[in-house]
């Protein structure tokens, strides 16, 4: 699994919007959109809510969120042990 597509998703979730988040990672919001959709086909789950008034979690987004997270959070970890060794 690819963590980008994990930051993503959060980062729109965060933002609120597709557009938002595309701006933070420099891609287009119809390509962060296809990470996420990659993402949510990878997992099996639909994750997030598309609307014209942006993004918000599905139910099993929600349920999924804390999971979601910690794999972002342990990247992080990881990377700052490595750097630290």
């Amino acid at each position: 699994m690819d963590t980008f597509k994990l930051k993503a998703l959060l980062t729109a979730i965060e933002k609120g919007s597709m557009a938002k988040a595309s701006e933070e990672f420099a891609y287009t919001p119809s390509a962060l959109s296809h990470c996420i959709n990659s993402l949510e086909k990878e997992l099996g789950v639909k994750l997030l809510k598309r609307t014209y008034a942006g993004v918000e979690f599905t139910d099993e987004g929600e349920l999924l969120f804390d999971k979601l997270q910690a794999v972002v959070n342990a990247e992080k970890e990881l990377i700052k042990e490595a750097a630290r060794i």
